[in-house]
Protein backbone atom coordinates (compact mmCIF):
# COMPACT_ATOMS: atom_id res chain seq x y z
CA UNK A 1 0.00 0.00 0.00
CA UNK A 2 2.79 2.28 -0.16
CA UNK A 3 5.06 3.95 -3.34
CA UNK A 4 4.31 5.79 -6.69
CA UNK A 5 2.30 5.24 -9.45
CA UNK A 6 4.19 6.10 -12.93
CA UNK A 7 1.12 5.97 -15.15
CA UNK A 8 2.73 8.37 -18.14
CA UNK A 9 6.20 9.27 -19.43
CA UNK A 10 5.74 12.72 -20.21
CA UNK A 11 3.76 14.33 -17.00
CA UNK A 12 6.12 15.57 -14.44
CA UNK A 13 3.66 14.42 -11.78
CA UNK A 14 3.82 10.94 -10.27
CA UNK A 15 0.60 9.87 -7.64
CA UNK A 16 2.58 8.76 -4.49
CA UNK A 17 0.38 6.43 -2.20
CA UNK A 18 -0.27 6.77 1.46
CA UNK A 19 1.11 4.51 4.17
CA UNK A 20 -0.97 4.46 7.45
CA UNK A 21 -4.62 3.16 8.34
CA UNK A 22 -5.50 7.23 9.25
CA UNK A 23 -3.87 8.67 5.38
CA UNK A 24 -5.73 5.75 3.47
CA UNK A 25 -9.41 6.52 5.30
CA UNK A 26 -8.81 10.40 4.88
CA UNK A 27 -8.20 10.09 1.41
CA UNK A 28 -11.46 7.98 1.29
CA UNK A 29 -13.18 10.25 2.92
CA UNK A 30 -12.27 13.10 0.71
CA UNK A 31 -12.49 11.18 -2.45
CA UNK A 32 -16.36 10.06 -1.87
CA UNK A 33 -16.84 14.00 -0.46
CA UNK A 34 -15.31 15.76 -4.01
CA UNK A 35 -16.67 13.11 -6.35
CA UNK A 36 -20.29 13.34 -4.65
CA UNK A 37 -19.92 17.02 -5.90
CA UNK A 38 -19.88 16.21 -9.49
CA UNK A 39 -22.56 16.61 -11.66
CA UNK A 40 -24.23 13.10 -11.73
CA UNK A 41 -23.03 12.59 -15.48
CA UNK A 42 -19.42 13.42 -14.97
CA UNK A 43 -18.90 10.63 -11.57
CA UNK A 44 -17.65 7.71 -12.27
CA UNK A 45 -19.64 4.93 -12.83
CA UNK A 46 -17.48 1.44 -12.46
CA UNK A 47 -16.32 2.50 -9.23
CA UNK A 48 -18.72 4.95 -7.95
CA UNK A 49 -18.51 6.89 -4.65
CA UNK A 50 -21.09 5.15 -3.04
CA UNK A 51 -19.42 1.92 -3.65
CA UNK A 52 -16.27 3.49 -2.19
CA UNK A 53 -17.99 4.73 0.61
CA UNK A 54 -19.51 1.35 1.52
CA UNK A 55 -15.25 -0.05 1.83
CA UNK A 56 -14.46 3.83 3.53
CA UNK A 57 -17.46 2.51 6.32
CA UNK A 58 -15.61 -0.68 7.23
CA UNK A 59 -12.14 0.59 7.21
CA UNK A 60 -13.51 3.46 9.77
CA UNK A 61 -15.11 1.19 11.82
CA UNK A 62 -12.10 -0.98 11.66
CA UNK A 63 -10.33 1.40 13.22
CA UNK A 64 -12.27 2.44 15.29
CA UNK A 65 -13.07 -1.07 16.64
CA UNK A 66 -9.24 -1.25 16.79
CA UNK A 67 -9.03 1.66 18.83
CA UNK A 68 -11.47 0.36 21.81
CA UNK A 69 -9.64 -2.73 21.95
CA UNK A 70 -6.76 -1.18 22.54
CA UNK A 71 -8.52 1.20 25.21
CA UNK A 72 -8.98 -1.89 27.22
CA UNK A 73 -5.86 -3.36 27.09
CA UNK A 74 -4.25 -0.05 28.53
CA UNK A 75 -7.28 -0.10 31.46
CA UNK A 76 -6.56 -3.50 32.61
CA UNK A 77 -2.75 -2.79 31.91
CA UNK A 78 -2.91 -0.07 34.47
CA UNK A 79 -5.28 -1.56 37.04
CA UNK A 80 -2.54 -4.78 37.23
CA UNK A 81 0.42 -2.54 37.37
CA UNK A 82 -1.34 -0.86 40.37
CA UNK A 83 -1.82 -4.23 42.27
CA UNK A 84 2.32 -5.27 41.24
CA UNK A 85 3.60 -2.30 42.76
CA UNK A 86 1.98 -3.12 46.44
CA UNK A 87 2.69 -7.21 45.85
CA UNK A 88 6.51 -7.09 46.87
CA UNK A 89 6.27 -5.55 50.06
CA UNK A 90 3.00 -8.19 51.03
CA UNK A 91 4.86 -11.04 49.63
CA UNK A 92 7.57 -10.38 52.06
CA UNK A 93 5.45 -10.38 54.96
CA UNK A 94 3.41 -13.26 54.08
CA UNK A 95 6.91 -14.88 53.52
CA UNK A 96 7.28 -14.64 57.42
CA UNK A 97 4.33 -15.28 58.41
CA UNK A 98 4.24 -19.02 56.26
CA UNK A 99 8.12 -19.68 56.80
CA UNK A 100 6.79 -19.16 61.26
CA UNK A 101 3.33 -21.42 59.85
CA UNK A 102 5.54 -24.13 58.68
CA UNK A 103 8.76 -23.91 60.38
CA UNK A 104 8.45 -27.90 61.13
CA UNK A 105 8.58 -27.95 57.37
CA UNK A 106 9.51 -25.60 55.02
CA UNK A 107 8.77 -27.49 52.00
CA UNK A 108 4.76 -27.76 53.23
CA UNK A 109 5.35 -24.08 51.17
CA UNK A 110 5.17 -25.84 48.34
CA UNK A 111 1.61 -25.70 48.11
CA UNK A 112 1.50 -21.68 47.98
CA UNK A 113 3.23 -22.31 44.47
CA UNK A 114 6.52 -21.64 46.01
CA UNK A 115 9.81 -22.97 44.71
CA UNK A 116 11.56 -24.98 47.72
CA UNK A 117 15.32 -26.49 47.69
CA UNK A 118 16.25 -29.50 49.94
CA UNK A 119 20.40 -28.52 50.97
CA UNK A 120 22.90 -29.86 53.55
CA UNK A 121 21.31 -26.76 55.67
CA UNK A 122 17.63 -27.88 55.30
CA UNK A 123 15.12 -26.29 52.94
CA UNK A 124 14.99 -23.09 51.64
CA UNK A 125 12.42 -21.79 49.84
CA UNK A 126 12.50 -19.18 47.12
CA UNK A 127 10.50 -16.62 46.91
CA UNK A 128 8.05 -15.11 44.19
CA UNK A 129 10.17 -12.80 42.46
CA UNK A 130 8.70 -12.24 38.72
CA UNK A 131 5.82 -10.51 38.07
CA UNK A 132 3.79 -13.46 37.57
CA UNK A 133 5.18 -15.96 40.54
CA UNK A 134 3.93 -12.75 42.68
CA UNK A 135 0.47 -12.63 41.19
CA UNK A 136 0.29 -16.73 41.13
CA UNK A 137 1.37 -16.74 44.48
CA UNK A 138 -1.36 -13.97 45.91
CA UNK A 139 -3.98 -16.31 43.83
CA UNK A 140 -2.65 -19.61 45.50
CA UNK A 141 -2.66 -17.95 49.04
CA UNK A 142 -5.80 -16.53 49.35
CA UNK A 143 -7.04 -19.45 48.05
CA UNK A 144 -5.84 -21.44 50.87
CA UNK A 145 -6.25 -18.54 54.00
CA UNK A 146 -9.71 -17.99 52.85
CA UNK A 147 -10.70 -22.11 53.81
CA UNK A 148 -8.74 -21.94 57.33
CA UNK A 149 -10.63 -20.75 60.27
CA UNK A 150 -10.62 -17.14 61.11
CA UNK A 151 -8.41 -17.48 64.05
CA UNK A 152 -5.73 -19.20 62.35
CA UNK A 153 -5.55 -16.59 59.49
CA UNK A 154 -2.86 -14.41 58.97
CA UNK A 155 -3.72 -10.99 59.91
CA UNK A 156 -1.00 -8.71 58.89
CA UNK A 157 -1.64 -8.19 55.64
CA UNK A 158 -5.18 -9.07 56.47
CA UNK A 159 -6.91 -11.35 53.75
CA UNK A 160 -9.53 -8.64 52.63
CA UNK A 161 -6.42 -6.76 51.68
CA UNK A 162 -5.29 -9.92 49.76
CA UNK A 163 -8.79 -11.09 48.45
CA UNK A 164 -9.19 -7.83 46.77
CA UNK A 165 -6.00 -7.81 45.25
CA UNK A 166 -6.90 -11.47 43.64
CA UNK A 167 -9.98 -10.00 42.72
CA UNK A 168 -7.86 -7.13 40.48
CA UNK A 169 -5.79 -9.52 39.50
CA UNK A 170 -8.26 -12.42 37.97
CA UNK A 171 -10.50 -10.01 36.76
CA UNK A 172 -7.66 -7.76 34.58
CA UNK A 173 -5.71 -10.54 33.68
CA UNK A 174 -8.45 -11.97 32.27
CA UNK A 175 -9.81 -8.80 30.47
CA UNK A 176 -5.89 -7.88 28.89
CA UNK A 177 -5.50 -11.85 27.47
CA UNK A 178 -9.06 -11.20 25.80
CA UNK A 179 -7.94 -7.38 24.50
CA UNK A 180 -4.69 -8.92 23.30
CA UNK A 181 -6.56 -11.58 21.25
CA UNK A 182 -9.29 -9.23 20.29
CA UNK A 183 -6.86 -6.23 19.79
CA UNK A 184 -4.74 -9.27 17.36
CA UNK A 185 -8.08 -9.80 15.17
CA UNK A 186 -8.36 -6.26 15.14
CA UNK A 187 -5.66 -4.82 13.43
CA UNK A 188 -5.68 -8.09 11.20
CA UNK A 189 -9.18 -6.41 9.62
CA UNK A 190 -8.28 -2.78 10.06
CA UNK A 191 -5.61 -3.50 7.54
CA UNK A 192 -7.14 -6.12 5.16
CA UNK A 193 -10.57 -3.08 5.20
CA UNK A 194 -7.87 -0.52 4.10
CA UNK A 195 -5.89 -1.94 1.81
CA UNK A 196 -9.04 -3.11 0.46
CA UNK A 197 -10.43 1.22 -0.01
CA UNK A 198 -6.65 1.64 -1.06
CA UNK A 199 -6.92 -0.89 -4.05
CA UNK A 200 -10.01 0.41 -5.15
CA UNK A 201 -9.06 4.54 -4.58
CA UNK A 202 -5.86 3.29 -6.72
CA UNK A 203 -8.04 1.73 -9.47
CA UNK A 204 -10.48 4.99 -9.46
CA UNK A 205 -7.13 7.05 -9.99
CA UNK A 206 -6.27 5.10 -13.17
CA UNK A 207 -9.93 5.47 -14.48
CA UNK A 208 -10.01 9.61 -13.49
CA UNK A 209 -6.89 9.69 -15.49
CA UNK A 210 -7.64 8.04 -18.43
CA UNK A 211 -11.39 9.69 -18.60
CA UNK A 212 -11.00 12.85 -17.44
CA UNK A 213 -7.23 13.78 -17.70
CA UNK A 214 -6.28 12.18 -20.94
CA UNK A 215 -4.02 9.53 -19.88
CA UNK A 216 -2.16 12.03 -17.79
CA UNK A 217 -1.41 12.70 -14.24
CA UNK A 218 -2.69 15.88 -13.02
CA UNK A 219 -2.27 18.64 -9.81
CA UNK A 220 -6.04 18.49 -10.51
CA UNK A 221 -6.12 14.88 -8.70
CA UNK A 222 -5.74 16.63 -5.48
CA UNK A 223 -8.85 17.26 -5.12
CA UNK A 224 -9.74 13.91 -5.15
CA UNK A 225 -7.39 13.49 -1.81
CA UNK A 226 -4.79 12.43 -4.03
CA UNK A 227 -0.89 12.89 -3.38
CA UNK A 228 0.48 14.52 -6.80
CA UNK A 229 4.17 14.93 -6.24
CA UNK A 230 6.73 15.93 -8.77
CA UNK A 231 8.35 13.31 -10.15
CA UNK A 232 11.78 12.72 -9.45
CA UNK A 233 14.76 12.63 -11.91
CA UNK A 234 16.75 8.64 -12.78
CA UNK A 235 20.05 9.31 -10.97
CA UNK A 236 22.50 9.24 -14.43
CA UNK A 237 25.25 6.91 -14.78
CA UNK A 238 28.45 7.44 -13.87
CA UNK A 239 30.78 8.11 -17.48
CA UNK A 240 32.50 5.06 -18.46
CA UNK A 241 36.62 5.13 -18.46
CA UNK A 242 38.36 4.39 -21.16
CA UNK A 243 41.64 2.16 -21.08
CA UNK A 244 43.70 5.04 -21.94
CA UNK A 245 42.17 7.22 -18.88
CA UNK A 246 39.70 9.27 -20.83
CA UNK A 247 35.98 10.06 -20.27
CA UNK A 248 33.87 8.36 -22.49
CA UNK A 249 30.76 10.02 -22.55
CA UNK A 250 27.33 7.44 -23.14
Amino acid sequence: MSGTMRFDAKSPWDLRWFTTDAEIIKHGETFVEFEGQRPALEQLKDISAPFIRVLLKAAQNAAEEAGTGELGRAHAAEALRQVDEQLPALVDRLMLHLKSRHAANLADMEIYKLKTTAGSHGVSVQKPHTINERRAFCLTYVEIEAALPVAQQISDPPLSQMQALATVITANQAEWNEQIIRRQRNVATRLTAAQKLQEVLQAAAAVLIVTCFGGEITRDLKQWGYDVVAKTSPTPEPPTLATDGETINP
